[in-house]
C-alpha cells in the first residue's frame, strides 16, 4: 500500500498543562472554554521529557530540535519559559476528518458550552475529501478527541516529512503510516 501520511503521537509525560492555570470554565461540564498556548507557571514532571510527549489535557511538547521541524512545516510553535528548549505545538492548517464512516462517537453534550465532552473514535484515522498524499505540511483534523481538557486534534504529516522524522531517532515520537484506506 502507498503511504500517504503519518499520524504523529507520543507519549504521555505524567503532567498538566492546566494544572494551576487560571483560565475559564463552562459552569455546567468544568471543561476549560479556551485552552490557552501554555500556561506560564507550567513546570514539566522530570528532566529529560525527550524529543515529543502529551501532557495529560492534550498538549504536545516537543524539544527545540522537533519544534524547529514542525514550525518549518506550517506548525504554530509556543516557547515554554519555564522548560526551556522546549515548546507546544498546534497544526495551523484543518483537514477535515470523516466522523460518519469512521463511526466516531460524540458523547455527552454540553447546552452551555455547546461542546461534547467526549469524542470517541480517531483511529484509524479516516479523512474526508482527501484522494493523494498529504502536501508536507503539518495538519490537524477539524475535530478534536478526547474527553474533557484532554481534547486535541489528530496531527498529521506529509509522506516525505513523515519519513524525515521518522529517520532522525526522535525520542517519544511515534509515526504512524496512513494508506488508501485513510482517504476514501
Amino acid at each position: 500500500m502507498t503511504v500517504l501520511g503519518f499520524l504523529i503521537s507520543a507519549d504521555d509525560n505524567e503532567s498538566s498543562m492546566l494544572d494551576g492555570a487560571d483560565v475559564a470554565r463552562c459552569g455546567t461540564c468544568s471543561r476549560v472554554l479556551e485552552k490557552p498556548a501554555i500556561n506560564e507557571g507550567y513546570r514539566p514532571p522530570r528532566d529529560g521529557l525527550g524529543d515529543a510527549s502529551y501532557t495529560y489535557d492534550g498538549y504536545l511538547i516537543v524539544s527545540s530540535v522537533l519544534a524547529g521541524e514542525l514550525e518549518a512545516h506550517g506548525a504554530s510553535v509556543v516557547a515554554i519559559p519555564s522548560a526551556p528548549g522546549y515548546s507546544t505545538v498546534n497544526p495551523i492548517e484543518r483537514v477535515a476528518f470523516d466522523a460518519e464512516r469512521r463511526k466516531t462517537r460524540f458523547e455527552e453534550f454540553c447546552n452551555e458550552c455547546r461542546r461534547y465532552f467526549s469524542i470517541v473514535g480517531a483511529i484509524p484515522a479516516f479523512l474526508a475529501g482527501a484522494s493523494a498524499a498529504l502536501p508536507d505540511r503539518v495538519v490537524g483534523t477539524d475535530i478534536e478527541f478526547g474527553s474533557g481538557d484532554e481534547q486535541r486534534p489528530l496531527l498529521i504529516v506529509g509522506p516525505a516529512l513523515g519519513e524525515s522524522l521518522s529517520s532522525r531517532g526522535l525520542s517519544g515520537l511515534h509515526l504512524r503510516s496512513l494508506d488508501e484506506r485513510a482517504f476514501r
